[in-house]
């Protein structure tokens, strides 16, 4: 994208000449990414699980398990689940 285009776009959104998106896709968007947030805690819950009773069964803590099966956490990469309201 030139600097043109770019300027051009902002000049447009500065003054209110942008389309709008309606507020249906807005919804079913927002639907989606609840739907998406919901499955990554049960996933990661779950494998949190799994990993807490590895440890248990081999009495070991679950950060070494996670170091031995090379998990990657989401802390790990400074990942934080959003907190969006339904």
């Amino acid at each position: 994208m030139k600097a043109e285009e770019i300027s051009n776009k902002l000049y447009n959104f500065e003054n209110g000449n942008f389309e709008k998106v309606p507020k249906e896709e807005v919804n079913d968007l927002m639907k989606n990414l609840s739907i998406n947030i919901f499955e990554w805690k049960k996933r990661r819950r779950i494998c949190m699980e799994m990993v807490n009773q590895f440890a248990e069964s081999m009495d070991k803590k679950p950060a070494e398990i996670i170091e031995l099966i090379d998990l990657e956490t989401d802390e790990q990469n400074n990942v934080k689940i959003p907190n969006i309201p339904v």
